[in-house]
């Protein structure tokens, strides 16, 4: 495969600061580039600023992770299923998929999985049984790019191969933004445990007065709470 690697910020060691694992130290890969362009996102960076861009290779990518000690990888950017992004991912987790590390793709749900990718040998990205999709949808979110395509393919693809190890973490806003979680949530029959729900803003005092004033929507309807740990902690600041 290609060796040079487009990252939007070095691979660094943190904790994942939302979803299911929210707290677990994990080591961060963030590819640069995204099919969607949201007015309210917080990592423009991975996918605008092109001078910005980390070049690296695949074998130091492969080094980073057996050097860390993080039993939790997390793939995120911009979007990991671009298809040079997947192409990476798939080769690091065709590598450790014995392995006791856990990898998480964070992905808007918009792609879905090539065909050809779900039947390479040794075997499909979908029998890799240490992969997680953390899909966090933005249809109720303002798009720059008016024509953008926000299906979630992902989503379907996922419920027809009858793939379980995935969450949903929808971005909220206002009370406004339950009409279309709610509506996705009956589409694509997805477990009221795998939902979590994200306050949007980048500070701690907006993030936590938007959990407080709807917290007994998210509860009563039988979701979870993302709480964004790495905002609380550090505002916006990156790489830590």
């Amino acid at each position: 495969m290609n060796n040079k690697v487009r990252l939007a910020e070095p691979i660094f060691l943190s904790i994942q600061d939302e979803g299911l694992r929210q707290g677990k130290r994990a080591l961060f890969i963030r590819f640069f580039g995204c099919n969607l362009s949201c007015e309210i996102c917080d990592t423009k960076y991975s996918w605008k600023k092109i001078d910005e861009i980390v070049e690296t290779n695949f074998i130091n990518i492969i080094d980073e992770i057996k050097r860390t000690k993080a039993e939790l990888i997390v793939f995120t950017g911009g979007e990991p299923l671009l298809k040079n992004n997947l192409k990476v991912i798939s080769e690091i987790l065709l590598l450790f998929m014995f392995s006791d590390k856990v990898f998480e793709i964070e992905t808007n749900g918009t792609l879905d999985i090539p065909y050809d990718y779900l039947k390479k040998k040794p075997i499909g990205l979908f029998g890799v049984t240490n992969i997680w999709f953390n899909i966090s949808p933005k249809g109720n979110i303002k798009q720059e790019n008016k024509k953008t395509d926000t299906k979630l393919y992902l989503l379907q693809q996922l419920k027809d191969y009858d793939f379980k190890r995935y969450i949903v973490k929808f971005l909220l806003n206002d009370k406004r933004d339950f009409d279309y979680i709610d509506n996705v949530v009956l589409k694509y029959n997805i477990p009221l445990h795998k939902v979590y729900i994200q306050p949007i803003g980048i500070n701690k005092e907006e993030i936590l007065q938007k959990i407080k004033v709807n917290f007994n929507e998210i509860i009563n309807r039988g979701y979870n709470i993302s709480f964004r740990l790495h905002r609380l902690l550090f505002n916006n600041k990156k790489g830590v």
